[in-house]
């Protein structure tokens, strides 16, 4: 109360000087993040030049290879890294706004089996990954890392354990470059493979949503094969996404017992504090679908918004996925990951045609 008095007071006897600072300020502001925002805007618009001027799933796949072209050709200008930092807020509206496209029908299909399929695939990836890791003995954090990386939600995952345990930068950024690396390959292998095996659009879109690590990929694979297996994978991806507190507390129990205890914070809250907040958006977005809250006019411009924030955050992974963090640590813990991948996709799908 006291600041804003005495700024109204300055501004009232020098307000020339009052608006040069709130300008600084802003010009500040802007210049950390308009480069990089106006370099997602672009890659984005080039997408879709690339995709012959519309706005289909093949574009997607264009946003994410030139951001890895910029990223691992010239390099990512410190000028364009915080701006490029928001590419995760664009993917989450993104899904949101998708929910305007399907109702809650939709979640219906995948159902109960869905839900506990997800719970099977995380058990077993968490499983395997740390037991495999442990024989190969790559250490601690990056075998946590890669776990719940490829268990949970990708790079939200890794981020969130990440912030808990401080972890290193050097191993939070290699577990985020395999993740990314995988997805991109899901991304060109999988609708190959879902094409010659004829898979539906519900088998394939669950098996992208379960298979595929990163959200973002997951959602992209889908959406690469048809748009309704773009919903189902978004459905199944967040399935697994549910289960990030709980695999949280599994790898810090004691950390969090212990700083929930010296704080003011309750459990709930805790858990809160990493739920998926964009996962309730879709759910609200779908619920409105439902009961025909959007005009068809609506649906149509929802439906243009969402792809352009896809665009836009596709190309912030794929210019944050840096090929060079790979060499430094060697091949191991990659070639690891790419083996639990490899067997977990095959499972997930025989289950998923075997299920629905």
């Amino acid at each position: 109360m006291s600041t804003s008095r005495s700024l109204g007071r300055s501004f009232s006897t020098n307000p020339l000087a009052t608006l040069n600072v709130y300008l600084r300020g802003w010009a500040k502001y802007l210049q950390r993040f308009v480069p990089g925002l106006a370099l997602l805007v672009a890659l984005a618009a080039l997408a879709r030049v690339l995709g012959r001027g519309g706005l289909d799933s093949y574009c997607l796949v264009y946003a994410i290879v030139l951001g890895m072209l910029i990223r691992n050709t010239v390099g990512l200008h410190a000028w364009f890294e915080v701006g490029t930092r928001t590419y995760e807020v664009f993917w989450k509206v993104g899904i949101v706004l998708l929910g305007s496209q399907m109702g809650l029908r939709s979640f219906s299909e995948v159902g109960v089996k869905g839900v506990g399929l997800a719970a099977v695939e995380i058990v077993a990836t968490l499983s395997i990954t740390l037991w495999l890791t442990r024989l190969f003995k790559i250490d601690g954090a990056l075998r946590q890392l890669l776990a719940i990386g490829m268990a949970i939600c990708g790079v939200s995952a890794i981020i969130a354990l990440s912030s808990t345990l401080r972890n290193d930068e050097e191993d939070t950024s290699y577990a985020v470059s395999v993740i990314l690396c995988f997805g991109l390959l899901s991304l060109t292998v999988m609708p190959f493979l879902g094409h010659l095996l004829h898979l539906s659009p519900l088998h394939f879109g669950l098996w992208a949503g379960l298979a595929v690590n990163n959200t973002a990929e997951a959602v992209a694979t889908g959406f690469t094969y048809s748009e309704s297996a773009g919903h189902y994978a978004t459905i199944a991806k967040l399935c697994r996404t549910l289960f990030l507190d709980a695999a949280l507390l599994y790898f810090v129990h004691g950390m969090i017992r212990e700083k929930l205890a010296n704080s003011t914070v309750s459990t709930a809250r805790g858990l809160v504090k990493h739920f998926p907040k964009f996962a309730l958006g879709l759910i609200v977005f779908s619920a409105l679908a439902s009961f025909h809250f959007w005009s068809p006019a609506a649906v149509d411009n929802l439906n243009h918004l969402y792809r352009w924030a896809f665009l836009l955050g596709f190309a912030g992974v794929g210019l944050r996925t840096s090929l060079y963090r790979l060499r430094t640590r060697g091949v191991r813990p990659l070639a690891l990951a790419l083996g639990v991948q490899t067997i977990m996709a095959a499972i997930m799908l025989a289950c998923v045609r075997l299920l629905f």
